[in-house]
């Protein structure tokens, strides 16, 4: 038998497999999730799709490009020769390996800031946008220390120096510093969703993902066009409220003081309104 370490040396000194050909990026099919994080991504989407023998499924690959993307956040839409050749360094050989053996590569939401990227680069990748109510996500990002203590804080967007909020910034409480981020984030994924198309991005609410009864895997199979598979796993991933603790319960519109509700309606009531989601009321979707 051939010691380990032998096998991974030998590996290293054979010659790789040469990146995606050009014309394959052209054919190569993939589906990237677009998340503000905290909406069922690893918990419970990517656990659904690793039922189907026709996908490729990739939590968080290396490198996860954290300083990079969040560089992006300012202007997203910009799609350079040095972007496409960052993606394309970073995920030709997982995109290629899923696109040889005729499946689809799934990545989870680390991307985001890349999707107009991709999309014009890979003319057959898709989207899912996953969102959730800003009360839950809120609290799932205090009970976090996010923009306190976490170790990714570092890679969190923050205002840009001529955006209005920069001013505020200091002063800002955490609860207004996590409704500014789930606005700048969800606003651009739903210009993501116009400018691309229903025909490339799903969307798909929270709500919806992590419900027994609504079948969300159904939709997912059917977007990417591949079966739905016949797995007793399914029935049990969504029967699993994975987080939910460490997540918390989110207040209802009573319990949040008076001020709060009137920021969050100032800086993310629009946003909001496009999703479904109403600030005074409890039963948005």
């Amino acid at each position: 038998m051939i010691p380990r370490v032998i096998k991974r040396a030998v590996k290293e000194i054979l010659p790789k497999r040469p990146p995606l050909p050009e014309r394959q990026w052209l054919q190569a099919e993939a589906l990237f999730t677009i998340t503000t994080g905290r909406t069922g991504t690893t918990t419970t989407l990517l656990k659904l799709l690793n039922t189907s023998p026709h996908l490729l499924v990739s939590d968080e690959p290396e490198p996860q490009l954290l300083e990079a993307l969040r560089s992006m956040r300012i202007r997203p839409w910009e799609v350079t020769e040095e972007r496409m050749r960052l993606f394309k360094d970073a995920r030709a050989r997982l995109i290629s390996r899923a696109h040889r053996r005729g499946r689809v590569y799934v990545e989870g939401g680390g991307l985001k800031w890349l999707a107009p990227t991709i999309a014009e680069l890979m003319p057959r990748a898709k989207f899912l946008f996953l969102h959730r109510h800003p009360f839950e996500f809120i609290v799932a990002g205090l009970k976090r220390g996010w923009y306190s203590h976490h170790i990714n804080d570092p890679y969190r967007i923050v205002p840009a120096s001529d955006e209005p909020a920069a001013a505020q910034w200091s002063n800002w409480t955490l609860v207004q510093r996590i409704t500014w981020h789930w606005n700048i984030e969800n606003r651009y994924f739903l210009d993501v969703l116009e400018r691309l198309g229903p025909n490339r991005v799903l969307e798909i609410p929270f709500n919806i993902l992590v419900d027994s009864n609504a079948a969300p895997h159904v939709q997912l199979f059917d977007f990417l066009g591949v079966e739905v598979p016949r797995s007793s796993r399914i029935s049990r991933i969504l029967a699993t409220r994975y987080n939910a603790e460490a997540d918390g319960q989110a207040l209802t519109p009573g319990e949040w003081a008076d001020d709060t509700l009137q920021f969050i309606e100032q800086h993310a009531g629009d946003t909001m309104a496009r999703l479904g989601y109403a600030v005074r009321a409890s039963n948005s979707r």
